[in-house]
């Protein structure tokens, strides 16, 4: 691993407020501005302050109920108990209503209260004495515009392509795809895109976890001057490089897909690239909530084993499992699963619109979007030189010490947010 480098800071007696919902990027802002000693308060919906017991925790993770062992994720023990706000019963009733309720129209709906609700209770409890906020898009308005009315500047984190761009891809993808997803194909974000042109007229800076998010803000007229890549990061100790020895194991090429089993995330071209190579020299896992029609998972499930929504523990085993990661995305920020299978020493193949770090060629392969041939292409190449896997596995791990850590991570994030001072 590279030697840290120390974050020399422009100025010294900022200190900011952070507000997610969720466990976003397992909370690797707060805890960076925490590790830094510049973090002001860090609000959220739920969390478990009960993780600090560790034998309450365990019982929730081996608990038979989803939904705990959901909760016992929302926890971190880098991020100090007393820097924490949350709006545990509301944002527990959400949690529950998002993880039961799969119409688009409805999910979308509680998406837009669950935000204007968060940012109301932000305001309402008080800014302190934090010298900007920083919060998620689409989250934001309500948050934005109470802390302006103080003074404060305001860092927005752009974690998704915009909806106008993410709703032009969904309605392509829904006429090349009929019939495969739930609900209605002509979904309407208008309400998720006017509530982003408040927040980008609203903010100081914006982050972008990748070069396809920028584009996305610049093309839907954002200034470019405004707009900051801040590539994300895994925590790299929480996962270890597999040994690659395919004699010991067999003789097949175990391809993983991770995300939510949808158009969108491109599950229809892992699909259709599987059809063009020799299933007996190939084994296909996807883990994710599977949101496409029960007769087309079917379907699939004939070629790809469909596990649907799995815990956080047994998605590091799928990715000690696996060879190598497919995620054919359409429409992504920057998707973390490309980085966990990075730090486990998994090579990639995705898109450019799935804002992965992956480098083409040397940790992975980046193909066109909609392109299910060049998948089993590379894919191919893969199967016929293991020599080429066990490099890339090396390259991965590698470049996710030296460029994915939190360490590095934190250099990019904080050097960012000091330009709003």
């Amino acid at each position: 691993m590279t030697e840290k480098k120390p974050i020399k800071f422009l100025k010294n007696d900022w200190k900011a407020i952070v507000a997610i919902l969720g466990s976003r990027g397992h909370y690797s802002v707060p805890i960076t501005f925490a590790k830094h000693e510049k973090l002001e308060l860090f609000y959220t919906d739920w969390y478990f302050y009960w993780g600090m017991n560790k034998k309450i925790r365990k019982q929730f993770i081996n608990s038979p109920m989803k939904i705990l062992r959901i909760i016992s994720t929302r926890f971190d023990p880098r991020l100090p108990i007393k820097k924490v706000k949350s709006f545990s019963l509301t944002g527990l009733l959400f949690i529950i209503a998002l993880r039961y309720i799969h119409a688009p129209k409805i999910r979308n709906y509680i998406f837009l209260l669950r935000g204007f609700w968060f940012g109301k209770s932000i305001t309402k409890f008080g800014f302190t004495n934090a010298s900007f906020v920083y919060g998620i898009n689409n989250e934001s308005v309500e948050l934005f515009s109470g802390a302006i009315k103080c003074g404060l500047a305001c860092v927005l984190e752009q974690c998704s392509a915009p909806y106008k761009i993410r709703q032009e891809l969904l309605l392509e993808e829904t006429s090349l795809w009929q019939n495969w997803q739930k609900g209605k194909s002509s979904v309407n974000f208008t309400e998720f895109i006017h509530r982003e042109e408040k927040e980008w007229k609203i903010a100081n800076v914006i982050l972008c976890g990748s070069k396809f998010v920028a584009e996305g803000l610049i093309n839907c007229g954002v200034s470019s001057d405004k707009c900051k890549i801040v590539p994300y990061a895994v925590d790299v100790d929480q996962y270890y490089p597999r040994k690659l020895d395919r004699e010991k194991r067999n003789d097949r090429l175990k391809i993983l897909f991770l995300g939510e089993i949808c158009l969108l995330k491109g599950i229809q071209y892992l699909y259709n690239a599987i059809e063009l190579l020799d299933s007996k020299s190939i084994e296909v896992q996807a883990a994710g909530l599977i949101t496409i029609k029960q007769d087309i998972a079917k379907k699939i499930g004939r070629k790809i084993n469909l596990l649907g929504w799995l815990p956080r523990l047994e998605i590091n085993r799928l990715l000690n499992w696996a060879d190598v990661l497919v995620l054919p995305s359409i429409c992504e920020g920057s998707a973390m699963v490309t980085y966990e299978a990075l730090a486990s020493g998994v090579p990639v193949i995705t898109t450019p619109n799935a804002g992965s770090p992956v480098q083409d060629g040397e940790t992975g392969f980046i193909v066109p979007i909609r392109d299910a041939p060049a998948i089993a292409d590379r894919l191919l190449r893969l199967m016929k030189d293991p020599q080429l896997l066990h490099q890339m596995s090396q390259q991965a791990r590698k470049f996710a010490e030296e460029q994915l850590s939190w360490d590095a991570y934190a250099i990019r994030l904080l050097s960012a947010c000091e330009s709003v001072l």
